[in-house]
């Protein structure tokens, strides 16, 4: 890597870079002074060289350009070397309002032996058509599973590895993704359905369980009422036998009253539309 010094003041020669014709990622340094003394770029401060070129076009660039200390990086382009001869150069500094330059520098573009232009030997055009054809043909293989049209072997290392059949692979790897989560969200309502039904069922069987102990309790109190009735039967066939017995027999209707025969004696006596009981002494 080549390294010179850099002025900021113009007093010093320029200093001069070599570099071929075309060169693109060459860099070189520059250690920068002003005067004596080291410069330090300021804070917030952004580096660019600028320069022109024999055929009078300019360039300008801030990404190839890097300072560290006092210590500038310079990084060639295509537009910086393009053009054989002395392209002319400075370094700029700029800050808010502050725009200061170093003293002009020399690059010196050596010409390439082989043009752009230039053609090529005629013997070596078959070759490279050839190659050409090689890449185009691979570049569609790798690309959609063909050459000129027709589908690789299987044998081919593009077969099933290639970007249309991972395409596709990936389209149907969706599908299914989509299918799986239709699934997932119906199952997951037959879940909530399967749910409800449950909760209904527990609460139909929760019902049936106090409506059998309603039940139990119905038939309980019908037999409590069956007994009652028949102890009522039983009283009222006792009253009545009890009337057969003793009551009736003790009562006697004569002219439209009703006339009770006397406990003791059991006789009546009616004289002149009056009962008279038999003196029991």
């Amino acid at each position: 890597m080549q390294i010179a010094n850099l002025q900021f003041a113009p007093i010093s020669e320029q200093p001069v870079i070599h570099v071929s014709q075309n060169d693109v990622g060459r860099q070189f340094q520059f250690k920068l002074y002003d005067g004596n003394t080291a410069y330090t770029m300021p804070s917030g401060t952004t580096a660019r060289i600028d320069g022109i070129k024999p055929d009078n076009h300019a360039f300008s660039y801030t990404d190839k350009v890097s300072v560290s200390g006092n210590v500038a990086t310079i990084t060639t382009t295509e537009q910086m070397t393009v053009v054989a001869g002395t392209v002319e150069c400075e370094i700029r500094f700029i800050n808010g309002y502050d725009n200061i330059g170093t003293l002009n520098f020399l690059m010196i573009v050596e010409e390439s032996p082989i043009n752009i232009d230039t053609d090529v030997s005629d013997t070596e055009i078959p070759a490279i058509i050839d190659l050409a054809t090689t890449h185009m043909l691979n570049a569609e293989a790798w690309a959609v599973g063909t050459k000129d049209g027709e589908p690789v072997p299987e044998t081919a290392e593009q077969y099933h590895n290639n970007s249309k059949y991972y395409a596709e692979q990936a389209a149907t790897s969706e599908q299914n993704a989509a299918t799986s989560a239709t699934n997932a969200h119906t199952s997951e309502l037959n879940a909530a359905t399967s749910e409800t039904n449950a909760h209904n069922s527990e609460l139909a069987a929760a019902e049936s369980e106090e409506n059998a102990a309603d039940s139990e309790e119905n038939a309980a109190e019908s037999e409590q009422n069956a007994k009652a009735s028949e102890q009522a039967a039983k009283a009222s066939e006792e009253i009545l036998q009890y009337y057969v017995d003793f009551v009736i027999p003790r009562f006697i209707i004569a002219n439209n009253r009703l006339y009770i025969s006397n406990a003791a004696t059991g006789e009546f006596i009616v004289a002149n539309n009056r009962l008279y009981i038999k003196n029991p002494s």
